[in-house]
């Protein structure tokens, strides 16, 4: 019953937010965007999307202490990306935390896990840089800005928590400990032990060869999301190459990427097309114009994450329902096993 409540929302949500993004559209002139379209470009910018998600998966790499194989961390992680684009509530981020410790590396599930959290802010922080340096160029309404240095708020009080965590555990495990003092009946979970290994995942952050690996990757991923944005607008003749276009572009970036912060809709679909179409009309490109783009856009990042994700499960050979329900049944470690589990590093 809950999982039908969650897909209704979902629904209702991706609806209303496409009604946002289609409203008043002149289809007609959509349709003559996509017919005049040089569908070759298309072709590059998801070769472009496609070094990206390597350089993630280096990046990731990086934050789990070089652990692992990269070709091994490559396939995880475009697993996430299409449970991610398959299935509501960032299941797959979940089952990214499970593959790690499915695989046997040295690196626990809850390990992985933090690591991810620790990408997520990282991100964040990111995007709102992109933010900054684009909204001059743009006609953006107050409150988005508002809006956007809010998050740019958050992200820097996110990261500086990281690096706190990562250099100072022990500030962790004295709280956590007064607390378990207070309300004895949470040691049943094992909290202590799961906090060990969530810290753990911030190993990296402690060195600065951790950090620069981190902020190298994370600026060569981001990078490569904006050029692979600026490519697929030449698969439109009507889009111009100005600099304006382009910061329009950025924007569009930048907004997709907080669109999938909306919970319960699947792919993101209504959120990703009514952020895309609200920063491109910024640059001035016709409402038309935004939303063809911002379709084909949608379709060509979910057929690569598809296409990655598919031979990501060939090459560690398993099935989506495999690991759709190992990623629904992740659990943290129970009391029962956490003295043997700290003993053999799953």
């Amino acid at each position: 019953m809950a999982r039908w409540r969650s897909l209704i929302l979902g629904f209702l949500l991706s609806a209303f937010f496409l009604w946002i993004a289609l409203r008043d559209l002149a289809w007609p002139a959509v349709w003559q965007s996509l017919q005049q379209a040089q569908w070759q470009y298309l072709i590059i910018a998801i070769a472009i999307w496609s070094l990206g998600l390597l350089a993630r998966a280096v990046r990731w790499r990086v934050l789990l202490g070089d652990q692992g194989r990269l070709i091994t961390t490559f396939h995880i992680l475009n697993i996430g990306f299409l449970l991610n684009n398959t299935l509501p509530l960032r299941i797959g981020d979940l089952a990214r935390a499970y593959l790690v410790g499915r695989t046997g590396a040295s690196a626990s599930g809850w390990t992985a896990l933090s690591t991810i959290v620790a990408e997520r802010i990282i991100d964040m922080l990111a995007v709102v840089l992109l933010l900054i340096l684009v909204l001059p160029a743009l006609a953006v309404e107050a409150a988005a800005i508002a809006g956007g240095l809010f998050m740019g708020g958050v992200a820097v009080a996110g990261f500086a928590m990281l690096l706190i965590l990562a250099h100072r555990p022990e500030w962790a495990q004295a709280l956590l400990r007064a607390i378990l003092h207070l309300l004895p009946f949470l040691r049943r979970f094992a909290l202590e032990t799961l906090l060990n290994r969530l810290l753990e995942g911030l190993a990296a952050l402690k060195t600065w060869r951790g950090l620069a690996g981190a902020a190298l990757w994370t600026a060569i991923a981001w990078g490569l999301s904006v050029v692979g944005s600026w490519t697929l607008a030449l698969v439109f003749p009507a889009l111009p190459p100005t600099a304006i276009m382009r910061a329009a572009l950025t924007l569009s970036v930048v907004a997709a990427s907080f669109s999938i912060m909306v919970p319960f809709t699947l792919a993101s679909v209504g959120p990703f097309e009514a952020a895309a179409v609200f920063a491109l009309m910024t640059g001035g490109i016709p409402r038309e114009s935004a939303v063809a783009y911002a379709v084909v856009w949608h379709a060509g990042t979910v057929l690569t994450y598809a296409t990655w994700g598919a031979l990501g499960m060939l090459g560690l050979g398993l099935s989506f329902s495999q690991i759709r329900e190992g990623a629904a049944g992740f659990q943290p470690v129970s009391p029962a096993t956490a003295g043997s589990a700290d003993e053999s590093g799953e």
